[in-house]
């Protein structure tokens, strides 16, 4: 089963002088197990005047790597005195007491800090990662691909993820070529809306398409939809018009 990732932003203040450093030291393990350090661990440097990279209509850490992307860098959202970092978690992870993979888990970081030519450690700190299922409703017939636009706290760490419906994944397939997450890497994108809209025409309506968000346990999510429609197929050899709107942004607790 392929593991994807999403992305949360994690802060430091400086509450007191002669700070050189910071590192942010983390795992996750499934609930009720204690995270072993030997056998994983991430380690991030916390960065001063720290850069987010924005594109797709997303952002993510200055130093991911967007393909064929327009991109922009923009200070983070931060107090003078923080230091910030855009780390990647996984969607799920693997439960040996389930025999599978678990959605919800643990996630156990501490800070590593350098003070004054010393170096000591925080407490561990636990968060319960939850994940939500979410959907966007096509009444009509004229949507060809949805992406959820979220982000947990704020918008530094903001995310798509394409949607889909699981009516198009039984009709025609779990590996079919015209999935919604896709169209990014797909050579003819004319081509990839025609079929998909010619494809969704055949199943009935109303279309939910369907997405999940993840975050700690009780964190504000600030999500929203990008949405490409169709409203008419064009006659063959004329290229196909769709449309695109940003909509639906609300904000809710995990």
């Amino acid at each position: 089963m392929t593991v994807f990732s999403w992305y949360m932003k994690r802060q430091w203040l400086d509450l007191e002088p002669g700070i050189e450093a910071v590192n942010i030291h983390y795992t996750w393990t499934p609930p009720g197990i204690l995270p072993d350090w030997i056998q994983h661990r991430e380690t991030r440097l916390m960065e001063r005047n720290a850069l987010i990279r924005e594109g797709m209509g997303g952002t993510t850490v200055v130093d991911d790597q967007l393909v064929n992307v327009e991109v922009r860098e923009r200070p983070a959202t931060a107090p003078a005195n923080a230091r910030v970092k855009v780390i990647k978690l996984p969607t799920r992870i693997w439960d040996p007491r389930l025999n599978g993979w678990a959605e919800n888990y643990l996630f156990h970081h501490y800070f590593e800090v350098y003070q004054n030519g010393r170096v000591w450690t925080t407490d561990l700190y636990t968060e319960e990662i939850v994940s939500r299922d979410i959907e966007y409703v096509d009444w009509i017939g004229n949507v060809v691909g949805v992406c959820a636009h979220w982000s947990v706290f704020d918008f530094d760490a903001t995310q798509y993820v394409p949607s889909e419906t699981q009516e198009f994944i039984d009709r025609f397939g779990e590996d079919n070529e015209f999935r919604s997450f896709k169209l990014y890497h797909y050579p003819d994108r004319d081509h990839f809306t025609r079929q998909k809209a010619t494809m969704m025409r055949e199943i009935p309506l109303p279309h939910r398409w369907r997405s999940k968000v993840w975050g700690p346990r009780r964190a504000q999510v600030i999500q929203g939809w990008h949405v490409e429609f169709l409203d008419e197929l064009p006659p063959p050899g004329q290229p196909p018009r769709p449309r695109e709107e940003w909509t639906g942004y609300t904000t809710f607790t995990l």
